[in-house]
């Protein structure tokens, strides 16, 4: 995906459908195989996101299948995860995960493959889910009243079901958040704002729309000007305050990392807003945290914009590519590539920069049918 903005990254978070679980001792790394880790103390059910997902003997992909469950099939997690990590292949996107032992509904026990699964998500969320609807999107105040719902309903509630409710929190901040920037387009003081900015492109003050920019202020956003226009965008870390004191210690790490993600940004016109190096650093980040919380509630979305993180590490954007003409890799890119495979060379993000790596080499760093076929594959999973 190419050429996203804050604001685009911000309703991507909105997809994750997997569960949060606190974890002792997990994977230090997405290849770590020498920690053990130990399941939740209270009892968490999980469903299979895949059909045919294999119930194995053993946590591992040699082991004796006991069973096929489809998805929706619901499993209790025992507490026991395997040592290793292991990179399966489920439906074209590959995930690196432990394995945990389980119990389904009917008894049987057995080990499921942990990147596979998503939670049985608690009632209370479907309660949280309608109030979240009643409130009005054309009002940035509905933010403040969402988080105050949001604890009213989680009050009470263990830190996993907690978590279960902060991806309706971010959904209601982006509908907020799309509202108000379709009515100040196209709403009548759209030409006030298309005229926020003078000649050197910066914001006039004393605007005819002053008093509403200050009320979102108030709400806790603001406007920003990419590509000569404006948007209004939530201040990175909205929702944190409210919490991070009622969920696991996963959800703290994934809000403080969001925070400072959407704080620097990543794309503008067609160009990239931070260095390979910050790429490079995020794409780590998410590998670890995902091979350490398979089964967190925002996994699935988090699987998928490192995948971007990646994309734009090995070949840029438009304005920023990583081979800059025929036979010349871009400096920072070559250090980001560099640091990856010299520090966590068994990492996805490491073993795919290494075979990028190495293609380029291999083609006196020139387009080739195998890079070629590289990009495609990478553009078009």
């Amino acid at each position: 995906m190419k050429g996203i903005t804050k604001v685009a990254l911000v309703l991507l978070l909105t997809l994750g459908m997997a569960a949060c679980g606190d974890k002792s001792s997990p994977p230090s790394s997405a290849a770590d195989p020498t920690a053990a880790t130990q399941g939740p103390a209270q009892e968490i059910w999980l469903q299979v996101f895949y059909d045919d997902l294999r119930l194995r003997s053993a946590g591992n992909m040699k082991s004796e299948v006991l069973a096929t469950l489809k998805a929706g099939e619901q499993v209790k997690d025992l507490g026991e995860w395997s040592k290793e990590t292991e990179t399966v292949a489920l439906r074209g996107e590959r995930i690196t995960a432990p394995w945990g032992k389980v119990q389904t509904r009917d008894g049987r026990e057995g080990w499921l493959f942990l990147g596979a699964l998503v939670p049985v998500m608690d009632p209370i969320v479907k309660d949280l889910d309608a109030a979240l609807a009643a409130l009005p999107l054309n009002e940035c105040a509905s933010i403040d009243q969402a988080m105050k719902i949001y604890g009213e309903k989680m009050k009470g509630k263990s830190p996993w079901i907690a978590d279960q409710g902060v991806p309706a929190l971010e959904q209601l901040v982006g509908r907020v958040v799309d509202q108000l920037n379709t009515e100040a387009l196209e709403g009548p003081n759209a030409e006030a704002f298309e005229n926020l900015m003078d000649d050197q492109g910066n914001p006039k003050p004393g605007t005819k729309v002053q008093p509403e920019i200050d009320a979102w202020k108030a709400c806790g956003l603001h406007l920003e000007f990419p590509e000569g226009m404006f948007t209004v965008e939530a201040d990175a870390g909205r929702i944190n305050a409210m919490v991070e004191p009622l969920g696991t210690e996963a959800m703290k790490k994934y809000l403080a990392q969001r925070k400072m993600e959407v704080a620097e940004g990543w794309s503008e016109d067609a160009g990239l807003m931070v260095s390979p190096m910050k790429l490079a650093e995020r794409a780590v980040f998410w590998d670890q945290f995902l091979a350490q919380y398979p089964t967190f509630i925002q996994a699935h979305a988090m699987r998928e914009m490192a995948d971007n993180y990646v994309t734009d590490l090995l070949i840029g954007q438009d304005n920023t590519p990583s081979v800059e003409y025929e036979g010349q890799l871009n400096d920072e890119f070559k250090a980001a590539y560099d640091w990856v495979i010299a520090n966590h060379p068994a990492s996805e993000t490491g073993l795919r920069v290494k075979e990028w790596y190495d293609l380029l080499k291999a083609s006196g760093f020139k387009r080739s049918a195998k890079t070629d076929a590289f990009v495609e594959k990478l553009m078009n999973p």
